[in-house]
Order: C-alpha cells, then sequence, then structure tokens
C-alpha cells in the first residue's frame, strides 16, 4: 500500500483517505512514496516541500479560488493539481502516471503540464467579471414578475449599449427593409426578447478585443460566431419549451474559455482534440472555471464543461448542435446548401435531446438565419 505524507485539514484528509481505502495510507511522518498537500489559505502554502532535496511527487489539492493563492502558487515547483469535490478514481490515475514516469521527477517533462494549469487558473481568475448590466439583466430576466418592458428599459439606460444593440439590428443578419435608429424602433421590429438578447451579447464582446491566430480567426469572428450560436440555442429551446435564456447565456458563453487559453498555445488548433494536445486542457473547461468566478447558474456552468462531450446534459446536447450549424453557415452559398442543411437537421433532432414540437417550421426559420448576412460590431 502506497504512503503519503499529507498536509491539510483534518476534514479534507479523512474524505481523501475514503477514497483511497485500500489503495494509500496518508501519513504525517516516516518514508512515503509522494506528498500530497491541501490549500485552502495562504498559510497552507508553507507546507509545500521545496527544495532540491526534494525527491517525491507533490499533489496539491486547491480548495480556494481566492485569486492571491494562486498567484502564489504559479512559481511553484508541483506534479499535479486536483480540485474539489474529490474523486479516488481520478486520484488514484494521476499518482499511478506520477510514479511510472520514466523521467526524473527534478527534470519536469510532463508535470510541465500540471504547473501550466496552475498557470491557466490564475489567469482565469484576472477575467474581468461581468458587466454590471448583463448582471441586472439575467437577474431580471429570471423574476417571471419583472415584464419585458422593464428589462428594455434597463437597456436604454446604458447609452453605451444602447448604441450597439441599434448598430447590431442594423446590420444584414436580421434582415431589416427600414433603418433603425432607436431601442423603441428596435423592440418594434425586432421585439423585446431579441433587444434584450442583442444587449447581452452586445455588452460582453469586449472579452474578445485581443489577438487570436492561434485560432487561426480573430476576436470579432469569435464573436460573432459565439452570437450565432446563442441564438440558435433560444431559437431550439423555445420550440421545445425549455428556458430559453438559459440556452442562449450557453450559447453566448460556449467559446469563452477561449480568451484564456489563446495566450498559453504555441501552434494554431482547429477543435478542442488539438488543444487537449498541446496543454491537456480544451476552451470548454476554462469556460466552465470562467462561469464559476461569474457565479452563473450550476447547470450552465456543466454544459459550458460539457459541450464537447455533452454525454445526456441536454443543454450540451444543444450547444454542441447549435456550434455545427452555426459553423455550417459558411457554406450558405454551396450548390448542396439545402441537402446538407437537412441531414444535419435530421441528426440534431435525433441527438439533441430537445422535444421539438414543430420540426418543418423550425428548420425553415434556421435556414433563414444561416443565409442572413454577416454581423457588423
Amino acid at each position: 500500500m502506497l504512503q503519503i505524507l499529507y498536509f491539510g485539514s483534518k476534514v479534507t484528509g479523512l474524505s481523501i483517505q475514503v477514497e483511497l481505502r485500500g489503495y494509500a495510507q496518508l501519513v504525517s511522518s516516516g518514508k512515503v512514496n509522494l506528498c500530497v498537500c491541501e490549500v485552502a489559505t495562504v498559510a497552507d502554502i508553507a507546507n509545500i516541500p521545496t527544495g532540491s532535496n526534494v525527491n517525491i511527487p507533490i499533489l496539491l489539492y486547491l480548495n480556494t479560488n481566492e485569486k492571491t493563492i494562486i498567484e502564489k502558487l504559479r512559481g511553484m515547483r508541483v506534479h499535479g493539481v486536483f480540485y474539489p469535490p474529490i474523486n479516488g478514481d481520478a486520484m488514484k490515475k494521476k499518482i499511478d502516471q506520477l510514479l511510472n514516469l520514466d523521467v526524473p521527477i527534478a527534470t519536469g517533462g510532463a508535470n510541465d503540464f500540471e504547473r501550466l494549469k496552475i498557470k491557466i487558473l490564475a489567469k482565469t481568475e484576472n477575467v474581468p467579471m461581468l458587466p454590471v448590466i448583463v448582471n441586472k439583466i439575467i437577474a431580471m430576466s429570471k423574476d417571471k414578475n419583472v415584464p419585458m418592458s422593464a428589462v428594455t428599459e434597463q437597456v436604454k439606460m446604458d447609452q453605451g449599449i444602447s448604441s450597439k444593440v441599434v448598430r447590431m439590428v442594423n446590420s444584414p443578419f436580421f434582415m431589416l427593409r427600414e433603418h433603425v435608429s432607436s431601442i423603441d424602433k428596435a423592440i418594434v421590429l425586432v421585439g423585446g426578447e431579441a433587444v434584450k438578447n442583442i444587449a447581452l451579447a452586445t455588452a460582453t464582446n469586449s472579452y474578445y478585443n485581443k489577438p487570436f491566430k492561434m485560432y487561426d480567426t480573430t476576436g470579432t469572428a469569435l464573436w460573432a460566431h459565439a452570437y450565432m450560436v446563442a441564438v440558435l440555442c433560444e431559437m431550439l429551446a423555445r420550440e421545445a419549451g425549455a428556458d430559453p435564456d438559459m440556452y442562449f447565456l450557453a450559447g453566448l458563453f460556449h467559446d469563452i474559455g477561449k480568451i484564456v487559453l489563446v495566450e498559453f498555445l504555441v501552434q494554431i488548433v482547429h477543435d478542442a482534440q488539438e488543444e487537449r494536445a498541446q496543454i491537456k486542457l480544451d476552451h470548454a473547461e476554462v469556460a466552465g472555471m470562467i462561469a464559476e468566478r461569474w457565479q452563473l447558474a450550476g447547470e450552465l456552468v456543466q454544459a459550458l464543461k460539457m459541450h464537447h462531450d455533452p454525454q445526456d446534459n441536454v443543454i450540451a446536447k444543444t450547444v454542441f448542435w447549435a456550434d455545427r450549424l452555426a459553423h455550417f453557415s459558411k457554406k450558405r452559398n454551396d450548390a448542396d446548401f439545402e441537402a446538407q442543411f437537412t441531414d444535419l437537421m435530421e441528426k440534431l433532432v435525433k441527438g439533441s435531446g430537445l422535444v421539438i414540437k414543430n420540426v418543418a417550421g423550425l428548420a425553415e426559420k434556421i435556414k433563414e438565419l444561416l443565409k442572413a448576412g454577416d454581423i457588423i460590431t
């Protein structure tokens, strides 16, 4: 049985011991195979073994999201990190990997990925919180006693957001036949719900104001894609009687993890699999971390984390298929667009997990959306 030198609280130690029963034993001294340190406070950092004479793997149980603590950990030499909730199988897998490395612990090697994870987590903690107006709109939308008129009045109070909404409504994407010069006119032509969602989208586009060369795209294009996915998610949810606001946010934030990961990639990537090949993380997992920091709903956080591997999560499945539809919109001028679209919609209906009431009607609405012009921001 493995012997693990443990530093941390009694409660956490007991939980770890239960999860590792029959596999490892936690001890406070003697000959050991590795060290596990719980870090929940700044004072806990002092328990982490350091120095050139440390010849055993060191695992951190990071039991905090405190920014100052994570910053202090960035330069420390550790060989693995795991997070709540404690998962015995995941711990065993990580320990087995560490104890069977072909290179000496001191040389780093595969452990560089774990140190990179700490840096990514620190960067995630530096992502600015959601704008005040976004939190207000989300809170008002949850309250069934708040009329849509109150939400749109909130949008009108923010001149910066209002001007962005008006500009976006006038883009080819909305295919309007007359010019819109005010929020009130926008509400008449596209509806209060649409204006609310456009406000959410335009209020968050500043997160994409950076280069995205490692994703072979631009921030504007990435944001426009996120909005397209959000609109598709809302359409699907509304047709199935699900919560359109929750699904819209899932679509809007599904790629938000890329604003962090782009700073750590060294080669161009085109999908989540290529992200994981480089840094053992993908943008979906990081999106979940950011959503947790923003204190978004738990089911939304989970959907963001799972949208490239949805399993039985219906919101994540919807984002997955909406993402495919949004990418497919680039083929709007292809000769076989109609045939490809029909095939994709059949797969969506079977795979989304939603019970769609009017498939034919929804398909026509989605086709019209995909054939619309680009968004101008």
